[in-house]
């Protein structure tokens, strides 16, 4: 076997074909595996230009290869393309070697062909891939943090706000969390390496913000980070979640406040009205059976029957006020508040001093019973706690909203050390804020109380209508 048998043997062997041209690319000579590469025989390609069978950047001036037959250069390796008899592209790497023959000045090249189509159509689909795995992940409305075994980010496929690639690549994850945060997310990585499980933390980091955060065990073989971190923006969620906790809080204040003036109520008829009936029914009974009475003893058990039956009417009438007085209904805010502050004064509450200001339709019943409630309880208050000789009211309304402002120069308070259980402030602030306004109560002792309650105007159907027509 000779020399050249030998080297095509072991170029077959490996898939590999050798070709030789002249300097100007045609085709002296070319072996059964280079022309299978491109679906001819051997014969149909010999005495064939290069360019004849390769599309036409091959031979630009610009092109590698046609540089390389044209130049001086002693070898060279180029990838190119060349069309198969089907039409369809061959990708081929070519190691191309110049030789120098005796017999003329150009030399020829020596040519040793591999078929790297596969390859090339392998790193074609694995850059399509890549290039839609990172616009899926670029575009994840959730952060996708690749965090190395010393914390350090190797890779974030969105950047915070007003930052660059420089401030976060390489830094510690920990140190975008407050050192109180930052003990969570450790302790999650823990339990996930030890179960080599996904785990869950939510933190919040240095600019407030709340983030749900899964950490997946994750290797990319390179770097050998030990975790993904998918991070959701939680902070609306949150907030959504505090505001659903704080309404129900709500809710069950007012139910308790709702519970509480039941069981007000339940004590005053206890105590009151049903102890007056009761009084009477006996004094009726007695007189009933009256037959170791007198004439006039029978008539001064009957008068003293009538007399409690006349008090339990006026209780009965004094719990409807204090429930919601007719007055109210009938006339208004401005009436009924009138009504309250004559209660007050004929109780011995002291001296108040009412006016109002821009009140002149009649608002909605449920912001009439917020403002009233307001005063009663306010009132009540003063007459209880206070000992206050002099209160000021003054009920004014503006282009949105009424306002009412009670001031007291009684004993005063501190409004900190107010507990739950004084349902009076409890009400007013709870009231105001399901009407979508604002209470706020300022006390110190020694210097009084002053109460400001504004409310969103609402007027009464009756009135819109009246007003509209």
């Amino acid at each position: 076997m000779t020399r050249d048998t030998r080297i095509q043997t072991l170029l077959a062997g490996a898939a590999l074909g050798m070709i030789l041209a002249d300097r100007d690319g045609r085709l002296i000579e070319c072996d059964e595996v280079f022309a299978r590469m491109i679906g001819h025989r051997p014969d149909e390609l010999v005495g064939r230009a290069l360019a004849e069978v390769a599309p036409a950047e091959n031979m630009a001036e610009e092109d590698p290869l046609h540089r390389f037959f044209i130049g001086d250069g002693d070898s060279q390796q180029v990838e190119k393309r060349f069309f198969h008899r089907d039409g369809d592209l061959v990708w081929c790497r070519m190691t191309l070697l110049r030789v120098a023959q005796s017999n003329d000045d150009g030399g020829h090249v020596i040519g040793i062909v591999e078929n790297v189509t596969d390859r090339k159509l392998a790193q074609k689909a694995l850059r399509e891939s890549e290039r839609t795995l990172r616009g899926l992940v670029e575009n994840l409305p959730d952060m996708v943090v690749v965090i190395g075994a010393d914390w350090s980010i190797r890779f974030i496929n969105r950047l915070p706000p007003g930052m660059d690639s420089t401030e976060v690549i390489g830094r510690s994850a920990l140190e975008f969390l407050p050192p109180e945060e930052q003990p969570k997310l450790t302790e999650a990585r823990r339990r996930m390496l030890e179960t080599r499980e996904v785990q869950t933390a939510e933190v919040v980091d240095n600019a407030g913000l709340s983030w749900m955060m899964r950490l997946v065990p994750f290797s990319d073989g390179i770097h050998n980070p030990d975790m993904l971190l998918i991070c959701t923006d939680s902070t609306d969620r949150k907030a959504a979640a505090e505001a659903v906790w704080k309404e129900q809080e709500s809710l069950r204040r007012m139910l308790e406040l709702f519970e509480r003036d039941r069981e007000l109520i339940a004590f005053e008829i206890h105590d009151g009205f049903s102890q007056q009936l009761t009084g009477a029914l006996f004094n009726f009974e007695a007189a009933r059976q009256s037959g170791f009475l007198s004439g006039r003893e029978i008539g001064g058990v009957f008068d003293r029957g009538m007399q409690l039956l006349r008090e339990s009417i006026a209780e009965a009438r004094r719990l409807v006020r204090g429930l919601r007085p007719p007055v109210l209904d009938a006339f208004g805010i401005v009436p009924a508040i009138e009504h309250l502050v004559e209660d007050h004064e004929t109780a011995g509450g002291g001296r108040v001093e009412f006016t109002t200001l821009g009140l002149e339709q009649r608002l909605a019943h449920p912001l009439e019973s917020a403002l009233f409630r307001t005063v009663q309880e306010t009132l009540n208050n003063a007459r209880k706690h206070s000992r206050s000789d002099r209160i000021r009211i003054h009920l004014s309304q503006e282009a949105q909203h009424v306002r009412v402002e009670i001031r007291d120069w009684g004993v005063g308070f501190d409004p900190e050390k107010v507990g739950d259980e004084q349902y009076g402030l409890r009400g007013i602030r709870e009231r105001a804020r399901l009407l979508g306004g604002t209470a706020r109560i300022e006390s110190k002792p020694g210097d009084g109380t002053r109460i400001y309650v504004e409310l969103p105007l609402l007027f009464s159907p009756q009135d819109r209508g009246e007003r509209g027509a």
